[in-house]
């Protein structure tokens, strides 16, 4: 069974009649795009079943679109309530949600993450309680240079200053 061949930018722009530049702004939602430009793009986009390239995307980027979310909560209906909301999120905004569970102790957590940042080069971390309350995590994030959110934290922390 032949696989049909994907659609890239240089499709839609042929489509429409259009600089590849203009669908990569379409694609990229810059505001400098006329609104009859922006619906025949998405339309041919659409009708040509286009998905971006995430290779190319982080290329052209130097992001990765990927969020990471750490969690150590034993109730499972929490976090897969969490999870199905940033997943839902996540791919909404053209994000891959990578999720780890913290390795119990603080040391394997720290490597865990670690490791997160270094294979994935996430664009962004989310750390749901208790891990939202341990200052060495938010201590390695700020020193990485990750952007976090900390859900329901019941302390302010006090860290390192960078």
């Amino acid at each position: 069974m032949a696989t049909a061949k994907r659609a890239r930018i240089q499709d839609i722009a042929e489509a429409v009649g259009v600089s590849m530049m203009t669908v990569s702004r379409v694609l990229n939602q810059d505001p400098k795009v006329s609104d009859s430009t922006r619906s025949k793009v998405l339309e041919a986009a659409k009708k040509l079943n286009y998905r971006p390239n995430v290779s190319a995307r982080r290329l052209a980027s130097n992001k990765s679109f990927f969020i990471g979310l750490m969690y150590d909560n034993p109730s499972t209906s929490y976090t897969s309530q969490f999870l199905l909301g940033a997943l839902k999120r996540c791919r909404a905004s053209g994000h891959h949600l990578v999720v780890d569970e913290a390795g119990g102790d603080i040391n394997k957590t720290l490597e865990s993450l670690r490791d997160l940042i270094d294979i994935t080069q996430v664009d962004g971390m989310i750390l749901l309680p208790p891990l939202s309350d341990v200052p060495e995590l938010v201590n390695e994030l700020k020193e990485s240079d990750v952007p976090f959110v900390r859900i329901a934290p019941d302390s302010q922390l006090t860290v390192s200053a960078y």
